[in-house]
């Protein structure tokens, strides 16, 4: 019988606020049901310097009230619902002929003031700069529009360490950060995956001005794939040099 477990997170706050759930040792610090999910590997890993645990609970940051559920499912399980995203949004050959055609058709949305876009985030917390700054120090960074899916366009920034995804609502002129490709879906969330040292998932519901950030440290995302309201994940641990065993998580929203 395979074991499914099951983490539900529901976080509530203003639309002018976030609040932060980690995954410390203190157990009044972690969500309901955390201490159920098993560790990626049996322990600790220890490096000279280090001593870093790799497992399956996660540190979450919202805006909004939004319902999660995390499911530690089998391989069987996670291959058996592998499929390509439904939702394919058009990537662009050319940035920059892309940017010319941009700014003429949404002036008010791609203008620049002093060599730099700010758009308007939609968290009210300030623009989103996107920029370049091709220094190689660590203040270099370098910006590319990458495509886009119905009224959104989304640009790649790079940083001298990591990198973000910038989504703007052509509709709104509300932008977002994302941790990786924006990937959509259904009609209503949004996400990305990324990481420097860390499994990042940005997710986004704008209609409804909900986002969680969803935090694994020291795992990688190796494979994924939506389906209907769930994000299924592939993760392993790239630690030490040694080979860890792979585990498999499913997301699924709530409506």
């Amino acid at each position: 019988m395979i074991r499914i477990l099951a983490l539900l997170a529901l976080l509530t706050c203003l639309s002018s606020c976030k609040e932060k759930t980690t995954s410390t040792k203190a157990s009044s610090d972690r969500h309901p049901l955390t201490d159920t999910l098993s560790p990626l590997v049996p322990d600790t890993i220890t490096e000279p310097g280090y001593r870093l645990s790799c497992n399956l609970l996660p540190s979450i940051f919202t805006q909004g009230k939004v319902t999660i559920y995390f499911n530690e499912i089998s391989e069987s399980e996670f291959e058996r619902m592998n499929r390509e995203d439904y939702y394919k949004p058009i990537y662009y050959p050319n940035s920059d002929s892309i940017e010319g055609i941009l700014q003429g058709r949404y002036p008010e949305i791609f203008s620049k003031k002093d060599g730099a876009y700010f758009f308007k985030a939609e968290n009210g917390e300030g623009p989103i700069k996107v920029w370049n700054n091709l220094v190689q120090e660590k203040s270099y960074t370098r910006y590319e529009f990458k495509g886009s899916y119905e009224q959104y366009i989304f640009i790649l920034q790079e940083f001298y360490e990591g990198s973000q995804y910038v989504l703007i609502n052509t509709q709104t002129g509300e932008s977002y950060s994302l941790a990786g490709t924006p990937r959509f879906m259904n009609d209503d969330w949004i996400f990305g995956i990324g990481g420097y040292g860390t499994a990042d998932i940005s997710i986004l519901h704008p209609k409804n001005k909900k986002s969680a950030f969803v935090v694994f440290d020291y795992l990688d995302v190796i494979e994924s794939y939506t389906f209907v309201n769930s994000i299924s994940l592939k993760l392993r641990c790239p630690w030490n040099g040694e080979t860890y065993p792979v585990k498999y998580l499913r997301i699924t929203l709530g409506r």
